[in-house]
């Protein structure tokens, strides 16, 4: 796990949805800690 949050933490077109969908990162989509990660890179919604 440490090594996908040093990768977004470089300048990078990985998007949440490439995270969700792309299939080298299936063997980790089982892991909450994965999910946690990814849901952290979703945009921040404004709720007024």
């Amino acid at each position: 796990m440490r090594w996908i949050t040093q990768i977004a933490m470089i300048a990078t077109s990985l998007t949440p949805a490439d995270l969700r969908l792309g299939p080298v990162f299936d063997p980790l989509r089982s892991d909450p800690r994965f999910e946690k990660f990814v849901a952290s890179l979703a945009p921040k919604q404004n709720r007024h």
